[in-house]
């Protein structure tokens, strides 16, 4: 995913491997090489809450993933190494619901509370994205994803 307007793209040959790994699918390749960010954004969101002045020494970073389920389950297993029962769990807003659902079905079995936060983001406002197409698309696409991973079973 792409978080700012310089992103560090994660290279061709490694998105490869993660097909060959199963990690991703083929049909992903061209847009991932294309616009996914390294980290997922991670070192972005992490020097964004040391701007706002949280203490880096509190910040766990997960990084590896290559997508929300990989995600919630590499994050699982820092939450468990550390005895957490609590995290924080931050997204883009339009990306929020399909996250949760995701980290919840992962967290379930653990008793893992998560309290949802939303990232701002410059141009989407909670009362007017409606008026954007590129918004709307957004959500549709989200919409789209959350009824086929909830088919897969990687939702709650």
């Amino acid at each position: 995913m792409k978080i700012n307007d310089a992103p560090n793209l994660i290279s061709i040959q490694e998105l490869q491997r993660a097909v060959v790994q199963g990690r991703i699918q083929e049909k992903d390749l061209k847009g991932a090489a294309e616009k996914w960010d390294e980290g997922l954004g991670s070192t972005y969101i992490e020097a964004r809450a040391v701007q706002l002045g949280v203490s880096k020494e509190h910040i766990i970073v997960e990084n590896e993933s290559l997508h929300t389920r990989e995600n919630a389950e590499y994050v699982l297993e820092i939450v468990k190494r550390n005895n957490m029962r609590r995290v924080i769990l931050v997204t883009s807003p339009f990306h929020q619901l399909r996250t949760y659902l995701t980290f919840a079905k992962v967290f379930q079995p653990y008793g893992i509370e998560i309290i949802n936060y939303y990232a701002d983001a410059d141009d989407w406002n909670p009362f007017t994205w409606f008026f954007s197409q590129a918004h709307r698309t957004l959500v549709k696409s989200e919409q789209e994803r959350i009824k086929m991973y909830r088919e897969k079973g990687d939702l709650l």
